[in-house]
């Protein structure tokens, strides 16, 4: 089962983009010039279109651009695209060790997306790498390409279904307790692949369940706790990932936590910010605003990019991306 045809499933329907439009979005996605925002819904444009030259143009803008946070983005849409095409890009990206790191964890991540045996090879190498970040996303990679192996079609497809996204592993069982998946999700002796199970399981009960349910509330809970989990950075980016994904309110106070501690890693700080974003309360507008000054590169980006998410929240704009709707 190729991830293209589960994603071509589950999407709504998009039409065909012509080469001038996708060359238009290219040229602006790799242009000096273009704002990061304008780069943003350019890419995004990319990853709904279908046509295969949209793999090309995201690969070539990878290698030239400086921010890390938009060439992470990239390597995102390329995985959640499932084009196996783009294997050979990622796996470039993931070798070198100048790409920042959070550039190699996506990379890696959306390789274990694709699930191809390339893709296995390439991240099987890296899950001892000396950087924590990295070591623990192919890890993960490497058990979400063996549970694809052995995965009913059906179970690929609800996976992909539940927020129209392409996660690290899959949710934990519908049948699962709130309270037994928060208690894995914050447990430290948990292997990591079971604790991110856990995670998106929470966040499929959250998004079943109307906004104020209580089951709701408890899994949005059992989510934000996880935030201060010290053990590991990239459990705590995910989570404020996710957190940012179901936008509830109720997160707040926790993502400003992580936002606003200057020794937290940057990699959960951009999630945070981009998460405060999409909730777009006054206070989080307001609080986005003050770090567009942060000392740290990837978290002043990464406040501009949510400003827009916030200004698109809270608008009158039909579509966030330059999508091709029919």
């Amino acid at each position: 089962l190729q991830l293209s045809d589960v994603m071509s499933a589950a999407a709504v329907d998009i039409k065909p983009v012509d080469e001038a439009t996708l060359r238009s979005w290219g040229e602006q996605l790799a242009g000096e010039r273009t704002p990061l925002v304008e780069k943003y819904r350019c890419l995004f444009g990319l990853r709904h279109a279908r046509e295969p030259a949209a793999v090309d143009l995201i690969g070539a803008a990878l290698f030239t651009d400086k921010s890390a946070l938009l060439k992470h983005e990239m390597a995102y849409v390329l995985g959640q695209k499932g084009d196996p095409a783009s294997a050979a890009i990622l796996r470039r990206v993931l070798a070198d060790p100048a790409q920042p790191v959070i550039v190699r964890h996506e990379a890696a991540e959306a390789l274990g997306a694709i699930g191809t045996e390339e893709a296995l090879a390439a991240v099987a190498e890296l899950t001892d790498s000396p950087e924590q970040e990295l070591a623990e996303t192919c890890q993960l990679a490497v058990r979400r390409i063996a549970w694809l192996k052995t995965a009913r079609p059906e179970e690929v497809s609800a996976a992909v279904a539940a927020c129209a996204s392409v996660d690290p592993t899959p949710p934990a069982s519908a049948s699962e307790s709130v309270a037994a998946m928060a208690q894995r999700l914050s447990d430290p002796s948990a292997p990591l692949y079971d604790r991110y199970c856990a995670m998106f399981g929470l966040r499929n009960v959250a998004l079943a369940g109307p906004p104020d349910g209580q089951s709701a509330e408890e899994a949005v809970a059992g989510l934000s706790a996880a935030l201060t989990c010290p053990e590991s950075a990239l459990l705590r980016h995910e989570v404020a990932f996710v957190l940012g994904q179901l936008g509830h309110p109720s997160s707040m106070e926790a993502l400003i936590g992580r936002l606003t501690d200057q020794s937290e890693h940057g990699m959960v700080r951009h999630e945070a910010a981009e998460a405060l974003g999409a909730i777009g309360t006054p206070r989080c507008v307001e609080l986005l605003r003050q770090y567009l000054t942060d000392p740290e590169i990837l978290v002043r980006e990464s406040c501009v990019v949510a400003l827009d998410i916030a200004d698109y929240m809270t608008g009158s704009d039909f579509q966030y991306a330059k999508v091709p709707s029919a």
